[in-house]
């Protein structure tokens, strides 16, 4: 890996949110030929900071495996954001890609409009014991799954 990528990989992985306003400076075509040089996890950083309709410029370029990868990986509600920004017929193909329990979740939120509850609520939650200490709790959370 040459100097330059290594750099970017780095900047993309310590400061996530500056690089993907960053990002969304450069046009589409130079922003897939960074994000095609960066391991998953980066790119997942990077989907996740980026104004939806980036996110989705840059998704249409990608192969349909690294796409299910991060669409997978990425908090629900983020997910749906972007894929309400992909074309119709290439929406469909990335849900097709998905395992079913996740395409379901992706399709039920994107069901309701961005700005209301239903568009911004996240699907997955953490219970907790009532009885567990606020250390213990902690623990438990850091624990969990993301």
């Amino acid at each position: 890996m040459d100097t330059a990528n290594l750099l970017v990989r780095q900047f993309v992985e310590s400061h996530p949110r500056d690089a993907a306003q960053a990002l969304e400076q450069l046009d589409i075509g130079e922003a897939v030929g960074i994000v095609r040089k960066l391991p998953s996890r980066g790119v997942g950083l990077l989907l996740e900071r980026l104004a939806p309709h980036i996110a989705a410029a840059i998704l249409e370029n990608l192969d349909p495996s690294q796409v299910r990868e991060l669409l997978e990986n990425m908090p629900p509600r983020m997910a749906s954001k972007i894929l309400q920004h992909l074309e119709q017929s290439s929406r469909e193909e990335a849900l097709s890609e998905l395992p079913d329990r996740v395409a379901r979740q992706l399709r039920d939120l994107m069901h309701y409009s961005p700005d209301t509850a239903g568009g911004m609520m996240e699907p997955r939650v953490a219970a907790i014991p009532m009885e567990l200490t606020v250390k213990a709790a902690t623990a438990y959370l850091r624990k969990a799954p993301r």
